[in-house]
């Protein structure tokens, strides 16, 4: 959860589109971690905007998916949109983490798991794979689900 003494970063004044873009930037960035979502008011504080421009971008956000309502009582959170563009990008974090797991696997000649997430059936994962058969464990020696 974001902690509410630490200061959103402001962008320098600016004019139109660019303002608006760097308002976005905030009101995203205070809503990280914030899963059961802020109120307009709490959001706009932390923020330090007017709650009416406040309102103005999380209605835009939320027509896109940006943002999403949280409760009832009209709390918003990081929407979906938002998510799935975010998860997009990973695809070159295993371009980053191989050489890693390579010299892992070449070292201790066991399977090398990495995973982002809830792996899951169609989910983000990467093994360098040992030779033969291998049962996968976590680290409570508990057989690892994908091993079954």
């Amino acid at each position: 959860m974001a902690d509410p003494e630490t200061a959103v970063p402001r962008s320098p004044d600016g004019q139109g589109g660019v303002q608006v873009i760097a308002r976005v930037g905030q009101v995203l960035r205070v809503l990280d971690g914030e899963t059961q979502g802020l109120s307009l008011a709490q959001l706009a504080d932390r923020v330090g905007l007017p709650r009416s421009t406040a309102h103005r971008i999380v209605t835009a956000l939320v027509s896109e998916g940006l943002i999403a309502t949280a409760s009832p009582a009209g709390r918003v959170r990081i929407g979906p949109e938002f998510a799935r563009l975010a998860s997009s990008s990973q695809a070159d974090l295993w371009k980053e983490a191989e050489p890693f797991m390579r010299r892992i696997f070449d070292e201790i000649g066991e399977t090398v798991d990495c995973s982002v997430g809830h792996p899951g059936p169609g989910g983000p994962e990467h093994r360098a794979q040992a030779r033969g058969d291998h049962r996968l464990r976590d680290g409570g020696h508990r057989m690892h689900p994908r091993a079954r």
